[in-house]
């Protein structure tokens, strides 16, 4: 009967390590952060955010598999921009040598679903800490405010006349990228974290002439929030 007692005991134990390591191994967390686009005036952004579900498999102590959605934005339109009388008295009121710099509107949406392999530094309980390459496919969607011509009054500067239009663009290509990731595990296995990370894809042309806006390469940086289970 002991020896029996005695071989549940260990076998008891064994699984609760074993189950308390493959705890260790997986962890799900979002991210919340601010992106620099490079396509948007960095001056004039506003409205501007990401946000990420992640899942990382930590296969061995150096290496670690994530899949993860990722969303960022950024659109600095002013409120008026679809009230064309609103709009237009603003555009009037600027002088000649200001209204390009004072119409600088664009926005951007970008998602992506891709997959990243991390490489440790560290890796203990409490510390996480890595260098990762991911890649996946990038789907964009954005515009910007153009104005085609200005007519102005060469003696006081003020605007006559001009003509605009929004130019929209779409892009769906694959995208590559590479990034730093903290994580800290606090009680009961949950994590908060940073991550900095830059996302790239090839500007691509159409027709021969590369069109305005088309570049969804941005730069993330994100707090992390989650959970090992």
């Amino acid at each position: 009967m002991k020896n029996i007692i005695t071989l549940f005991l260990i076998i008891f134990s064994y699984a609760l390590i074993t189950a308390q390591e493959k705890v260790e191994k997986q962890i799900v967390f979002v991210g919340i952060g601010k992106p620099l686009i490079t396509d948007i005036n960095i001056y004039q952004s506003k409205r501007n955010y990401s946000l990420s579900i992640n899942y990382q498999y930590r296969f061995s102590d150096s290496f670690a598999l994530e899949g993860f959605y990722a969303y960022a934005q950024s659109n600095n339109y002013p409120s008026f921009i679809n009230n064309s009388q609103q709009l237009d008295q603003f555009l009037k009121s600027q002088k000649q040598n200001e209204i390009y710099e004072n119409s600088l509107w664009s926005d951007i949406y970008n998602h992506s679903l891709g997959a990243k392999i991390h490489f440790s530094f560290v890796n203990n309980k409490k510390i996480y800490f890595s260098f990762n390459l991911s890649g996946g496919m990038l789907f964009s969607k954005s515009s910007i405010f153009s104005l085609s011509s200005i007519q102005f009054n060469h003696q006081t500067g003020e605007i006559v006349n001009y003509t605009s239009e929004i130019i929209k663009d779409t892009e769906s290509q694959i995208f590559h990228g590479l990034g730093l990731q903290f994580q800290y595990t606090l009680s009961k296995n949950y994590i908060i974290g940073i991550e900095t990370a830059g996302y790239f894809s090839k500007q691509k042309e159409k027709n021969g002439i590369i069109t305005i806006p088309v570049i969804s390469n941005y730069y993330n940086a994100s707090i992390l929030f989650g959970k090992k289970f």
